[in-house]
């Protein structure tokens, strides 16, 4: 796990988070608790016997992306770029050419408020459209087919 400012900076900002999982219909996300974060990089950032899996070539996992949580009904990874200041959160997304994650939200703490925000209007009743249109107009362009499969 990186050991930098960087993931201090996460980890202040976790720090605030109350929210530590969602349910959006069939959905589910998990979101990691601090104690979690190292075990959740194996087959990411570390191999199963502690290799390094990082690196700066196109399709590598790179040093600074850290998994803090999980979409569990499609076992997608959530991740933080400890290397944007932003700390947006991605997708963990695998093709042929090797990882090229997709931006979800623009701060992590954006990202958990969105789910917040969409879990409870889902409990009062809102419709699938309503909370595209809430989640669309409040993340990356791009980022919509994620929500559409997830709510």
């Amino acid at each position: 796990m990186p050991d930098s400012a960087p993931l201090e900076r996460f980890l202040a900002a976790r720090a605030d988070v109350v929210l530590r999982s969602a349910e959006l219909g069939e959905s589910r996300f998990a979101l990691y608790e601090v104690e979690e974060l190292a075990e959740a990089q194996l087959g990411y950032a570390v191999g199963a016997d502690d290799e390094d899996l990082t690196g700066d070539e196109t399709g590598q996992w790179r040093p600074l992306w850290l998994v803090v949580g999980e979409e569990e009904l499609g076992q997608v990874a959530l991740l933080v770029d400890l290397g944007d200041p932003r700390l947006p959160v991605l997708v963990a997304v695998e093709d042929d050419g090797g990882w090229a994650p997709v931006e979800v939200a623009e701060t992590y703490a954006g990202f958990v408020a969105l789910l917040a925000d969409l879990q409870e209007s889902r409990a009062q009743g809102a419709d699938r459209a309503a909370l595209l249109v809430g989640a669309g107009a409040r993340t990356p362009t791009g980022a919509l087919r994620f929500w559409e499969s997830w709510l």
